[in-house]
């Protein structure tokens, strides 16, 4: 086998003239494959029925076989196929491209390497996104060979992307330079302005179609209520779900109610606790953190008294695996992280113009990191005697 120049007029049905093999005959007419073992890939039939060899780790390529003065000549279209595999050919004929045969060895190992890597991770996975325990072995007493492990990684993870919130608030300065005593009239309009801000930041963290809590929930981490009202039962329930280091539920304060009225009824009430200042009730020791966002029927305040909702459970913060928020540190002019607010100058009507920017988000690192109660009825009530 031998690299050699590619002829002048090559066939126009060719798209790509990668290279030209020659098939040699021996001295008794045979191509000798034993003496090329050591690079020897594959061998096939050649026009005219000469033997044509295939190093071992070249790229292979179909050909178009041609007559020239007497020579098996191949014009090759670019392609390339793995080592040792065997082809179907015709009198045209299969040829290779043989390239540097240490390049191509490496290049051999590396995608058997990452094969074997591909198998391994496979078994490491059940098939509903939950990892495998690796293999391994306890109590070894001979030589035998390790078992091989591979910690899987997603090659193509998920981004997120900050949600910005911006507000622009004008002041005209006759009134911050009239009535800016005992209140400071830009300070505190600015402030009503954030807070206003913020709860579009915590019903964005809650009710996103991207990245809100509600619509990131697992399917596997949804379930329902057994009667429809939210019993201790239902909680338990959800506690199974979230079982390591759950930080806190979080429900509509009607969900709220309608759990401590469940609690009553079975003569069970439950503890409160302080934080922050602040009485809240809790299950198993776990607060219920009320928030108007997990609506009621769809709505922050139903009129009616009846109404179905969610009650979410969350494991909150970094190291350990959690529900996390994301934010832009850094910002100009930043009051509190993600949020800034810049003076944007006075107009010629003596107005001074704020901008208030906001940029968040959240993401949930793993899937067991919060579960949710669903269709839970806030209009249960019941006569005591």
């Amino acid at each position: 086998m031998a690299l050699a120049e590619i002829p002048d007029g090559g066939d126009e049905g060719v798209d790509v003239l990668a290279g030209v093999v020659e098939g040699e005959r021996g001295a008794d007419g045979a191509f000798d494959a034993e003496a090329a073992e050591d690079w020897l890939g594959a061998v096939v039939a050649g026009a005219n029925g000469d033997a044509l060899a295939v190093e071992r780790g070249a790229d292979v390529f179909g050909a178009i076989a041609v007559e020239d003065e007497g020579e098996d000549t191949g014009f090759f279209a670019g392609g390339s196929v793995g080592q040792g595999l065997g082809f179907e050919v015709d009198d045209g004929g299969v040829l290779g491209v043989g390239g540097d045969r240490e390049e191509e060895e490496e290049k051999r190992k590396d995608n058997a390497e990452a094969q074997r890597a591909l198998r391994c991770a496979e078994k490491r996975w059940d098939g509903h996104g939950v990892p495998c325990p690796c293999d391994f072995v306890c109590g070894q007493k001979d030589e035998k060979a390790l078992p091989d492990s591979y910690i899987d990684y997603d090659p193509k993870p998920r981004e997120y992307t900050l949600c910005g919130i911006s507000s622009v608030v004008n002041v005209h300065t006759r009134v911050s330079d009239i009535y800016s005593n005992p209140f400071d009239q830009i300070r505190e309009q600015l402030r009503l302005n954030i807070e206003n801000v913020k709860e579009n930041q915590e019903n964005e963290l809650v009710n996103n179609t991207d990245y809100g809590l509600l619509n990131n929930v697992p399917t596997s981490q949804r379930i329902q209520t057994r009667k429809g009202a939210p019993t201790p039962d239902d909680l338990d329930e959800l506690l199974t779900k979230v079982w390591k280091e759950p930080s806190f539920f979080l429900a509509h304060p009607r969900a709220i109610a309608a759990f401590g009225r469940e609690c009553t009824r079975r003569g069970v009430p439950p503890p409160t606790v302080t934080l922050f200042g602040t009485p809240f009730l809790t299950w198993r020791g776990i607060p219920l953190v009320p928030t108007d966002k997990l609506h009621v029927d769809g709505k922050k305040t139903p009129k009616g008294s009846a109404g179905k909702t969610n009650i979410l459970l969350l494991r909150v913060g970094e190291k350990k695996q959690g529900v996390i928020g994301l934010f832009q540190p850094g910002l100009p002019g930043e009051q509190t992280p993600g949020l800034s607010v810049r003076f944007m100058g006075i107009d010629n009507r003596a107005i001074a113009s704020y901008l208030i920017s906001l940029y968040c988000s959240a993401a949930v690192l793993v899937g067991d990191a919060i579960a949710s109660l669903e269709d839970v009825e806030v209009g249960s009530y019941h006569d005591y005697k």
